[in-house]
């Protein structure tokens, strides 16, 4: 699902394949401040959120346009120790 809904867009296909059944239930809890940003980013439109790598990394996914969305979300107040850095992936 994840590899399809990138190549196709189809933003369905994206969030269940960001989904991750198996090992994200028993991490998010034991990640600080991981549930509040996947709220905000909810809340802003995001695509999904996912944790990457060993937990270093929250991984946001949004289409184009909810970008500013997130940015003011997450301006207005991150957990300790997180910053949101944004960065764009073309189709093309």
């Amino acid at each position: 699902f994840l590899f399809s809904g990138l190549r196709t867009g189809d933003r369905h296909k994206l969030r269940v394949g960001l989904t991750d059944r198996l090992h994200e239930p028993y991490r998010r809890p034991q990640i600080p401040g991981f549930l509040e940003i996947e709220k905000k980013a909810r809340e802003a439109g995001a695509i999904g959120t996912v944790i990457s790598g060993a937990g270093s990394t929250i991984l946001c996914v949004a289409e184009t346009e909810k970008t500013e969305a997130l940015d003011s979300a997450f301006a207005q107040g991150l957990p300790q120790g997180w910053e949101a850095r944004r960065v764009y992936m073309d189709k093309d």
